[in-house]
């Protein structure tokens, strides 16, 4: 992962770390949200949310999740996560865990991994049939 900073006409690259299998990233002022998949069998299915200081770039706690992810939006009071399997995850970020999930009842999922939090919703964009 990588912190741009284009001050002016120059733009440059910080490497603040590595987060295997890193599927998803989003920012506000007070966190930057990564989210990873297991990667191997078994553990394919299940992912990470990882909180990152920005200021620091370090790793301030991380919360296992049921379901890989496919997308990551924030809203005013969540972290909202679309898994590879159709889910809906709403994460309070204070309480630094999952409060829900909810299925979108897809079969098979195709979600796109899309999601957006904003204009009175969460909107999940899923592929056409």
């Amino acid at each position: 992962m990588q912190r741009l900073y284009p001050p002016g006409d120059v733009i440059s690259l910080d490497r603040v770390g590595a987060i295997p299998g890193l599927s998803g990233l989003a920012a506000d002022e007070r966190a930057v949200w990564v989210t990873s998949r297991g990667g191997v069998v078994p553990r394919w299915a299940e992912g990470t949310l990882w909180r990152i200081d920005p200021t620091t770039g370090r790793v301030t706690s991380s919360i296992l999740l049921e379901h890989a992810s496919a997308g990551i939006a924030l809203g005013p009071q969540a972290v909202w996560i679309v898994s590879i399997e159709g889910h809906v995850l709403r994460v309070d970020p204070d309480a630094g865990r999952v409060t829900w999930t909810i299925a979108l009842g897809l079969y098979p999922p195709n979600v796109s991994g899309t999601i957006v939090a904003g204009a009175g919703g969460v909107w999940v964009a899923t592929l056409a049939r």
